[in-house]
């Protein structure tokens, strides 16, 4: 399938940064500052009409990836650049955002030679402080104890690390989506109603936490 976009279609186009990088996305996605536009080195979402998708493992050929998880759709990166989005038919748009903010942001870390990894992360008094764990272990839970603490937050699945130019690694800022469970939800004072759940058939809901509760800089 050829995919054809306009530079009309791009300039309307919702442009964020996540995890440091400029994205431009037809979807409003819970990033930072809005970067001017062009960036050379920024990266652009080209989302497909919606389709059934098979579940496909994930492959990676040349430098060019694709998977396609249960109830999402299927994700083709072909470029540093360039994201293909082929969503699952009657996928949410909260839901298409996880995909996009998790899958499809983690998988082209790793093809821009970044280091992604799985966990949460907050600043500390000498720098960021890194918690890795696997799926259900309270990272954001973790992440939700340090908001309420006012300790700045970068991350609450997904650590992007990069080096400076002095070569010391840096943590940056992913984006301000946070995944939480209805039990958290309620201990926050936070109102469920408001918010969507992160995926098909899963009770945690997602937060798009104020600019203010996060690190702005990579630190």
């Amino acid at each position: 399938m050829v995919y054809m976009i306009s530079l009309a279609d791009i300039v309307l186009m919702d442009q964020q940064l996540i995890f440091g990088i400029p994205v431009t996305c037809a979807l409003k996605l819970p990033g930072f500052s809005t970067p001017q536009f062009p960036d050379p080195d920024g990266v652009l979402i080209k989302q497909h009409p919606a389709e059934p998708v098979v579940e496909q493992r994930l492959r990676y050929e040349q430098n060019i990836l694709s998977v396609a998880p249960q109830g999402f759709g299927k994700l083709l990166i072909t470029s540093r650049n360039t994201i293909e989005i082929t969503p699952a038919v009657g996928i949410e748009d909260a839901h298409l955002a996880t995909f996009i903010l998790g899958s499809a942001m983690g998988s082209l870390l790793h093809l821009r030679q970044q280091i992604p990894l799985h966990g949460m992360a907050f600043l500390g008094r000498q720098g960021a402080i890194l918690m890795l764990g696997e799926s259900g272990t309270g990272k954001s839970t973790l992440t939700a104890a340090m908001l309420s603490a006012r300790l700045p937050v970068f991350t609450d699945d997904v650590i992007a690390l990069q080096l400076s130019p002095d070569n010391n690694v840096l943590v940056t800022p992913a984006h301000r989506q946070i995944k939480l469970s209805p039990s958290i939800v309620q201990a926050l004072g936070l109102d469920h109603q408001t918010f969507s759940t992160t995926a098909p058939g899963v009770s945690k809901y997602s937060w798009h936490v104020p600019l203010e509760y996060f690190c702005p800089t990579a630190q």
